[in-house]
């Protein structure tokens, strides 16, 4: 269960690069997002002269328009160090919004995870907001992992490295969070009963010590019939004498006894 979300993996592998320019990456694929008439600008302008026009070209040629969620792969793109480059669209720049950005990346990383691949890049231009940056990188969390829960053969593989360039560390920090959110979620909904049953949903994952400095909070609140005292455990969700109910964050009312569960990530 821990391969599938990024927080609870020994090694980081989602990562921001806010320093590196987009021509100079080296990488398996580089995932460029451009809006309709946009290709003269921000680091399109820039990938655009490293490959000698071969952008300008093929928008002047009609093979790209930006519409949204367009993806037009380049195989061995010339001045390049990368083996593919996957222009998406995002349509119209003055509708451009955070869920537009949160499914073109979703679009891209879902492309790409057809296939194992070591290391791709995807370029967040200097015109979005934080918010903006944050929704995209979990939606290029969300991408990679398929709902293909109980296959032998899984249809999406998650990449070995996973780069924002351009991007500040704090935004994809908090991308990777609602990513893992939304997958753990699917998670827990395509899991079936004989495999998630209350002992399976509080236990907690063990993470190495090189894991990212967050901490995973699960507590269990439970009010015995007749018994005015309250057990309770937290960080790391010890089982209790009773069964616990598997709603995260409401109350559960069996009879006279009441039960209350939470879990929360915080920084450590």
């Amino acid at each position: 269960m821990t391969a599938e979300f990024e927080l609870l993996r020994g090694v980081r592998t989602v990562v921001a690069d806010p320093a590196s320019r987009p021509e100079t990456i080296e990488a398996d694929a580089l995932v460029l997002f451009l809006t309709e008439g946009g290709a003269g600008t921000g680091a399109c302008a820039d990938i655009d002269r490293a490959t000698g026009g071969l952008v300008a070209r093929l928008v002047a040629a009609g093979e790209i328009t930006g519409r949204r969620y367009e993806c037009v792969p380049l195989l061995g793109p010339p001045g390049l160090h990368v083996a593919q480059l996957l222009l998406v669209g995002l349509g119209k720049r003055e509708e451009l919004d955070a869920g537009t950005l949160y499914r073109a990346a979703a679009t891209a990383t879902r492309h790409l995870s057809g296939k194992a691949r070591a290391r791709v890049a995807l370029v967040a231009d200097g015109t979005w907001s934080t918010r903006q940056i944050e929704q995209a990188v979990a939606g290029g969390v969300v991408g990679m992992v398929g709902q293909d829960l109980y296959r032998g053969d899984k249809k999406r593989t998650r990449f070995g490295t996973t780069v924002w360039v351009g991007a500040p560390p704090e935004a994809v920090d908090r991308g990777i969070l609602l990513g893992d959110g939304v997958n753990l979620a699917r998670r827990l909904v395509n899991t079936a009963p004989d495999d998630m049953y209350p002992q399976t949903f509080a236990g907690r994952p063990r993470r190495s010590p090189a894991a990212p400095a967050w901490r995973s909070t699960f507590g269990t609140k439970i009010n015995w019939p007749g018994n005015a005292a309250t057990r309770s455990s937290r960080s790391g969700g010890a089982a209790t004498a009773r069964p616990v109910s598997s709603s995260s964050g409401t109350a559960v009312r069996a009879g006279p006894t009441t039960r209350r569960t939470w879990h929360s990530w915080a920084r450590a």
